[in-house]
């Protein structure tokens, strides 16, 4: 995952619930916080002045997920991943190191054949 704007993110969100953690790759978050819009915005039908507060909450809070999450994106740099030693270098570097003799290390590259 790249680096995200948090703006882009902030603003994302601000305009469609849920579409600056679909920018933000947080995919399951982004589909919840829009079915919820959905689900409320409907309900303003039935309930009126309680499903807008319902609903403008959850647009405040989208619009403040999309802003954290992208700047918490932003500060994970992951270090390049190190390489394992195969088996093979394993047992020349115990050889060299002289843990085991040139017998047991003859014996255990065969077996790695």
């Amino acid at each position: 995952m790249g680096k995200k704007d948090p703006w882009t993110a902030t603003i994302l969100s601000a305009i469609v619930i849920g579409l600056g953690q679909i920018y933000n790759e947080d995919y399951g978050k982004g589909i919840t916080f829009f079915v919820l819009a959905i689900v409320l915005g409907i309900s303003v039908l039935f309930i009126g002045i309680l499903s807008w507060i319902g609903l403008f909450i959850i647009w405040l809070w989208s619009v403040n997920d999309s802003w954290e999450y992208a700047k918490k994106i932003n500060k994970q740099e992951k270090p390049p991943r190190k390489r394992k030693d195969s088996s093979q270098e394993i047992i020349k570097k115990r050889y060299a190191r002289g843990e085991i003799t040139k017998k047991q290390f003859e014996r255990m590259r065969r077996d790695l054949e």
